[in-house]
Order: structure tokens, then sequence, then C-alpha cells
């Protein structure tokens, strides 16, 4: 179900209750018809430091048809927070005198994500017998994986992922016991919903089409596996606080803390607690991905992903942590473009002065478009709820006159992005020169900052060379501080 919205200056009540039913939205995505087969590995809770936590890859059949005489299996889980003790066959494995059983074991990133790739044979040729059983209808384990939780209280407040991967076409799969077909994935679950077919290999999600465009490894294959992944959470130490619980109810990462956030967005610390101490709880609960920076859109797009079930209560390893972003405010269009090579999960404009969003109209159905004007200055968050959303290179236009002050952004792979902002055919006023349509001591404190210390540089360097010396030296804020405090001459006076 998708659910758009653009909304204009409504009570802040109106935009809270649409705001809920667009992160309720994001809960319900259409699926495929469940297959009839579910391998899943367990959800554990409140696991200790120091615990070891038996996670059976269990095999879940409820109806009769052909039974399977091998299977490959693709596994991985995070290595940073959980050490792998054991992998030993299931009792549906054991208990029938499967001939073979293997698994290899390797590290990625660090060694921070750990791979499992797990191959069973019930018969096998070469070696004499036969096994006493197949799988058929029934449920049971067929491999069981043993982790245990090191004694480390930075883990605590985080969960080790337990999933599966499709690197290649003909992984975790069920072969049948005549060796003619291939059962592969149907639904592949996130942490609570469909996940959608991808389009290539290498993810989480599955198998792609093409896959079944012809035999693997010359079965012919059919699209009858439900999977499903599991986590080791781990429980928290005595904290004041619980990461995600932004709004400080005892149930982390729901929608009233993503709501909050938003509300939080559009209208400040006002939106939050008024008792000091509530608040900076509040605060320190607002840092969603744990990165150690607090009430960011960042940590908004990660509490996103965690109540859609796209993401765990703590981020996988970056592959990349500095990334940059330029939004650019054109003056005479009143348009905001956006330059990014990747895809943004969308971002929060503060603009000095009053404006009045007219969102791009090719913005996708499920993008989310939220304003707010506080008098001094107009909010505008816009969010999204899946990778690719970017409207083109123009994000939204706008009527009335303001200068974009602040973005603060995100994509949806939780890395870091720098947001730029840069401006065309912009109105400027000498001495002006942080762009806030006034001249005072911030701007002196500005230029500053971009003589000594490597600061951004002014818009417009005519505008900062208030003593008409032809360059923009110390003496042109010596010149404002003299002019806003001493009387002196207004900038640009004396020039020719």
């Amino acid at each position: 179900m998708h659910c758009p919205f653009v909304l204009s200056r409504t009570r802040r009540h109106d935009r809270t209750i649409a705001l809920a039913l667009f992160v309720i939205s994001l809960l319900f995505v259409s699926a495929t018809s469940f297959a009839t087969t579910t391998i899943s590995i367990p959800k554990t809770h409140d696991t200790q430091l120091g615990d070891t936590v038996l996670m059976p890859v269990r095999l879940d059949r409820d109806e009769a048809g052909p039974e399977f005489g091998s299977f490959k299996l693709q596994i991985h889980y995070t290595a940073f927070l959980v050490d792998l003790i054991s992998i030993e066959p299931g009792d549906m494995v054991s208990g029938c005198g499967w001939e073979q059983f293997e698994y290899q074991l390797s590290m990625l990133n660090a060694d921070s994500l750990g791979i499992i790739t797990i191959s069973a044979v019930a018969d096998v040729a070469a070696i004499p017998g036969t096994p006493g059983c197949y799988l058929g209808p029934a449920l049971g384990s067929i491999v069981n994986l043993k982790f245990h939780v090191p004694n480390d209280e930075s883990n605590q407040c985080q969960a080790a992922f337990v999933r599966f991967f499709w690197p290649d076409c003909g992984d975790n799969s069920f072969t049948t016991r005549d060796g003619d077909s291939l059962y592969v994935a149907d639904d592949v679950y996130g942490w609570d919903y469909v996940l959608p077919v991808p389009a290539t290999l290498s993810t989480y999600a599955g198998l792609p089409n093409s896959c079944l465009s012809g035999p693997i490894e010359g079965k012919t294959p059919y699209r009858a596996i439900t999977y499903k992944p599991g986590f080791i959470d781990i429980t928290c130490g005595p904290d004041p606080f619980a990461r995600g619980d932004f709004n400080l109810n005892g149930i982390p990462y729901e929608i009233a803390d993503a709501v909050l956030y938003c509300e939080y967005f559009m209208h400040g610390l006002a939106a939050l607690d008024p008792n000091p101490q509530i608040l900076e709880m509040q605060i320190q609960a607002s840092d969603a991905n744990n990165d150690g920076t607090t009430l960011s859109f960042r940590d908004l797009t990660y509490l996103l992903r965690i109540i859609v079930g796209d993401a765990l209560p703590f981020p996988d390893p970056h592959v990349v942590d500095t990334l940059s972003a330029t939004f650019t405010q054109d003056f005479d269009a009143k348009v905001i473009s956006v330059d990014f090579a990747g895809d943004l999960s969308g971002a929060y404009l503060e603009f000095t002065g009053d404006i009045v969003p007219t969102f791009f109209p090719a913005a996708p159905v499920d993008f989310f478009q939220w304003y707010s004007f506080d008098g001094v200055h107009t909010h505008v968050m816009t969010l999204s709820r899946t990778p690719n959303p970017t409207p083109g290179p123009i994000w939204l236009t706008y009527t009335g006159e303001g200068n974009l002050a602040f973005v603060g952004t995100s994509d949806f792979n939780d890395n870091y992005i720098q947001a730029n902002i840069a401006y065309q055919n912009a109105p400027t006023l000498c001495g002006d020169i942080n762009f806030d349509n006034t001249t005072s001591i911030s701007d002196a404190v500005y230029l500053i900052g971009y003589i000594f210390a490597g600061g951004p540089p002014p818009i417009d360097a005519a505008d900062a060379d208030v003593d008409c010396s032809g360059i923009v030296t110390i003496s042109d804020a010596v010149y404002l501080i003299t002019y806003i405090f001493g009387g002196g001459a207004a900038p640009c006076a004396n020039c020719p």
C-alpha cells in the first residue's frame, strides 16, 4: 500500500496523524504467496554478556510433496559481536543418518562479517548404505549453530544478525530426492516483512528472476522456500535510557518514536519534554544508529529502517563513511536541486525566512513531504521508505523569500554524508558574509573563521571586501566590528 503525502501548513495534530499513517504504511508491502516450506533462524532476546546461544536453522513443512535429499546454505553473522563456537547437523539430518555434512568458514570486512557455507547430502553414491529418511513434511532442525557472546560491555544494547545470503543462484536451495528439481527462495523476509525480489545477486533478499531463466546446476528451479533470518539481541546495561526509545515509554524503535522525531525537526526542542533531566535522556536515546551523534536526520532514517524491518537495532559496518551531497538554491528559479551519486533517503532543510514549498511533482508516490514556519525559519523535511527515491536533480520548488541555511541528509546504508550548500543567482548585501540577510557580529566571526581557521568562504567575495581594498583580509573583519559596535562607516560605503 502506498500513501503519498504532500502537506501544506496544517495543524500540528493533523501532521502528526498524517506522519503516523505514513510510517504505518511502510509496514505493508506487497508480497508473493507464501511457500509451504519455511527455513528460519530464531530471534533471541535479552541475551546476557558471556552467554552461549544455540541458533537452530529450522525446517517447517506443512504439506506433502517431493522429499529433499540435499541442501546448500550460505549464512552471514555479525562476527564482531559474537563468536561462532560450533556447527553441527540438526536432528532431522543426524537422526536420518545423512552421509555427508560439510561446512566452510570465512571472514569479510576486517573480520566483522562471518560467512558460513553449509552443504549436506542424504545419499552419497561412493558411501555404502542408504539414509534412514529424507526431508519431508515435518518441523525440526537441519543445522545447529552455537555462538558465544563475549563479556564486553561495548556489546550491550546491540544485536548480532544471523541471516541468509545469496552470492550464487544455487545458494540456499534444496534438491529433491530424485535430483531433478531444485527448490529455491520464494518469499525472503527482512525482520518482519517480505523483501522485494532483488534485481541482482549478492543480497540478503533472495534470488533475482534471472536465476530462473534456465536450469540451475542442471536442475529445474522452483520458487518454493520461505526464508526468515534471525538475530541475537544483547541486553542493555543499567542505562537511564534505551537507544531508539525517543519518547521514553519503554518500547524502542516504534512508530511513536519516529513521529516524535519528525516533530522535533519541525519544532525543535519544544517538541520534547521540558524537564531538563528527561530532555537529556531523550536526546541520548535519539542516537538510533549508535554513531555518537544525536538528533540527526541520519538517525531518523535508521530508526525508520528498523521499524519497517530493513535493519537491526545496530548498524552494519559501513563500506563508506564519508560522502558528500550538494544542495543548490537557485534564487531566480526558486528551485532546490541536489547533486549526489547515490540514492538519498530524504533530507531536512532549514531556511532563514518564510517560504512555501511547492514540492516537485515528479517525486515518487512514497515520498513524504512536510514543512513548518516558526516565525523565523522554515523547516522542510522529505522522507522515503525505499531506495532510489530521488526525484531527479530537482527536489522542490518554492514561493516566498528565504535562504537555505542548513541541510541534514542520509542514504539507505547509514553512511555519513556531508551536506554542502551552494547558491545560484543569490541576492547579495555588502557585509552579509554568512548570507542571512543581515549584517551582524556573526558575519565578522564567519569572516575570521574563513581567514584563520579554513572555514567556508563568503558567498560573494565582493560583499566580504567591506573596506573596498580589493582583497579580503582581517582588516575587513575589523571594519565590520567597528561598524557594528563603534558607529563606523557602513560596509562598502567608501567603494568607488
